[in-house]
């Protein structure tokens, strides 16, 4: 059994080196076709109100998120500072920074449990709260594929999301998809899981009204942190609509949550300076903007993780 588990741990490793080099590569290959210079002539353009909007980004959606937290937690009885609930999604947003597909965010349940949620409870709301934040930035990407692609292109990025989510569904809602889960991927930790399944049917058939207020303050947050984007655009010298912007960053979101890399490191400039080449903003513009965000990420997590180990 001990080999087994380091055997698994080395595998982990591994895979985890493979998807840094991958969005290592693809990222070199952007810059080298954006080129240096442009990234270099859009850095002396970088002002302290930029600075100061590349910050509230962070901030504006570490808001929200702890907003729309706090929306699923109320109507289960248990009472939590907001202050404190938005420390804690900070903390489990660095964490998801430095793992492939954010997965590190799932950190949130271990965290809720130092204020007296059970794991179980904890799971529910950390995948709720994550669902309708998908199933918001896929209704939004929806009018995006069919804003920058043939009608033909768009169906057919639809279905494969579709078929993931379908694919997601079975493991979440049917007892031989949880069953997969407890056997092959949770293994021995399957036990903190306890009750996650009750929970969550019952806040579905219970607390459904809780679920529509959250998709609203779930657009709502992405329409503040797209709005902040757009003025950034602007700022360094692009022309673009909103409109546009809006939907890039959903499919961007989208895209980055593909966890062939470390938090989509790669893919999520490579996309988003492709989207914005289709609406005539340049690729070095939009390369700077994510490589400046790219940068604060990985301060945000590493300041935020030493201070949370103190």
């Amino acid at each position: 059994m001990v080999n087994l588990d380091i055997n698994y741990m080395n595998k982990k490793t591994l895979f985890k080196v493979i998807r840094i080099i991958i969005g290592v590569l693809i990222l070199g290959l952007l810059l080298y076709s954006v080129g240096i210079s442009k990234i270099y002539e859009n850095l002396i353009k970088l002002s302290i109100f930029s600075l100061i909007l590349f910050i509230l980004t962070y901030f504006v959606a570490w808001f929200f998120t702890a907003l729309t937290t706090k929306i699923i937690i109320s109507p289960l009885g248990f009472k939590i500072n907001f202050f404190e609930l938005f420390r804690i999604r900070a903390i489990s947003w660095c964490i998801g920074q430095l793992l492939p597909g954010r997965i590190g965010e799932f950190s949130l349940v271990y965290l809720l449990k130092k204020q007296n949620i059970s794991t179980g409870v904890g799971g529910v709301i950390f995948f709720l709260d994550n669902i309708i934040t998908l199933v918001t930035l896929f209704l939004i990407s929806i009018i995006g594929f069919f804003t920058f692609f043939t009608v033909q292109q768009s169906l057919q990025l639809i279905a494969i999301v579709c078929i993931l989510f379908i694919i997601g569904s079975f493991f979440i809602f049917s007892k031989m998809g949880r069953k997969l889960i407890t056997k092959h991927i949770l293994r021995k930790y399957s036990f903190i899981f306890e009750g996650f399944s009750k929970n969550l049917f019952s806040f579905f058939s219970k607390h459904y009204k809780y679920l529509i207020l959250n998709l609203f303050v779930t657009l709502i947050k992405w329409v503040c942190i797209s709005f902040i984007f757009y003025l950034l655009i602007i700022l360094f010298g692009g022309i673009v609509s909103f409109y546009y912007v809006f939907l890039i960053l959903s499919m961007t979101t989208i895209i980055s949550l593909i966890p062939i890399t470390l938090s989509g490191l790669g893919l999520r400039e490579t996309s988003a300076v492709y989207l914005y080449s289709l609406v005539s903003v340049d690729g070095g513009i939009i390369l700077t903007i994510q490589l400046i965000y790219l940068f604060f990420n990985y301060i945000f997590a590493f300041f935020a993780l030493t201070l949370y180990k103190k």
